[in-house]
């Protein structure tokens, strides 16, 4: 009987799911493009609020068994058997309603009990307006976005904010509050497949092009090449046990490395360390992919740990590969081409901004969180009078 239990719960969610679908094409029908269910306004006590009114119930009951498919793609399947339009790789967590009113695009991310519903009650009257939320959105916990307003590309929603009806949030932009206004932009990660990278001629002064031409030496002085820390500089390219590496340094202090391709004309992505120590090329720009640099045992060498994982980076001889490590190891560091020998195009530059914007709000929201987080908790204390109270008497906590 206990393991079954499992089955016979999937088996009723799977009936109730269903009979949910059907009620709702039966009552109410589609909610866009119905000649009497269309977006617009209907009154209280109206055909169409009977019929709002019985499917409101019918989602309360059926509340459970839609929970129960949260975070999954069955979700998604269920919103589009409703009528909404989901793209491909969504997370879904919240709730809606008006399914076919609402419109979701690839990658969307909708967090746990944010409201989608495309509904409004004013003055005794029902308001119905799609809800759009592009490609790459995301809505965090508690959050809602209100009837009429669309999510642009990338954009953000932050915990515990709305979206008034009919806002257009901008593309790529962070938004926060009741209501809920700009706070700035958000990182966009740039495809690992682009050419991101534009090789700069170097400039040969007109005196050493003519002492070349004559076989004449030119007085070249020769610097010596930077090597560990001094080898981290921003848009420089180096080496790293052979792989070569171009670094991009952000205001947090944190370093990220670049791997470039054979003909170093793109990039293949960031080396990224996995929590579990396995290294790859495929990052982004998370914490996975961010380092803190610091000086190794030798002044050629450096240590490199981990954000995310907290793993300091490893370089495997056996193997010839990275890996992560529990404890700090030394990594030789030589700087191939000084900083401005490559450089990123500005789209690139742009979006590199925007994800730094990011992380300086999210160390914001962070530092604010725990302010407000330690004054709730900080309750004043009771005080009573010590011996031989009046003037000069002692203060005692209970």
């Amino acid at each position: 009987m206990v393991l079954a239990s499992p089955f016979l719960y999937a088996s009723i969610s799977l009936g109730v799911l269903s009979l949910n679908y059907l009620l709702k094409w039966w009552i109410i029908g589609k909610y866009l493009g119905h000649e009497q269910y269309e977006e617009g306004d209907y009154t209280f006590f109206s055909k169409y609020h009977l019929s709002w009114t019985v499917m409101m119930i019918l989602s309360g009951v059926m509340e459970d068994a839609v929970d129960a498919l949260q975070g999954t793609e069955f979700l998604a399947w269920y919103y589009r058997l409703m009528g909404a339009k989901v793209g491909q790789n969504c997370c879904l967590f919240g709730l809606a309603l008006e399914y076919d009113l609402l419109s979701m695009g690839d990658g969307c991310c909708v967090g746990w009990e944010c409201d989608t519903t495309c509904h409004t009650v004013e003055n005794m009257v029902i308001k119905l307006a799609p809800t759009v939320l592009e490609s790459y959105t995301s809505m965090l916990p508690h959050s809602m976005v209100s009837p009429g307003a669309t999510l642009h590309e990338g954009a953000v929603v932050l915990e515990n904010s709305q979206v008034l009806k009919g806002e257009q949030v901008p593309a790529d932009e962070l938004w926060a509050g009741l209501p809920a206004s700009s706070c700035g932009l958000v990182g966009v990660v740039p495809k690992a497949d682009d050419k991101l990278l534009e090789a700069v001629q170097e400039e040969v002064s007109v005196e050493a092009a003519e002492a070349a031409a004559l076989g004449e030496e030119a007085d070249v002085q020769v610097e010596a090449t930077p090597e560990g820390l001094e080898a981290l500089t921003e848009g420089a390219v180096v080496s790293i046990s052979g792989h070569k590496l171009f670094v991009e340094q952000m205001q947090t202090g944190e370093v990220l490395f670049f791997v470039l391709a054979e003909e170093e004309r793109s990039f293949l992505g960031h080396l990224r360390i996995h929590q579990r120590g396995h290294v790859d090329f495929a990052g982004a720009r998370g914490p996975w992919a961010r380092f803190r640099a610091a000086q190794g045992s030798g002044d050629k060498t450096v240590c490199l740990q981990g954000v995310g994982s907290g793993l300091y980076l490893r370089f495997d001889e056996a193997s010839n590969t990275f890996c992560g490590d529990a404890r700090p190891s030394d990594l030789a560091v030589c700087q191939i081409s000084p900083a401005g020998t490559i450089k990123l195009p500005k789209e690139v530059q742009q979006q590199r901004r925007r994800q730094e914007a990011n992380l300086l709000m999210q160390e914001k929201r962070r530092k604010a969180a725990y302010a407000l987080q330690a004054s709730s908790t900080l309750q004043e204390k009771p005080w009573r009078p010590g011996k031989g109270g009046g003037r000069g008497q002692q203060w005692r906590p209970k």
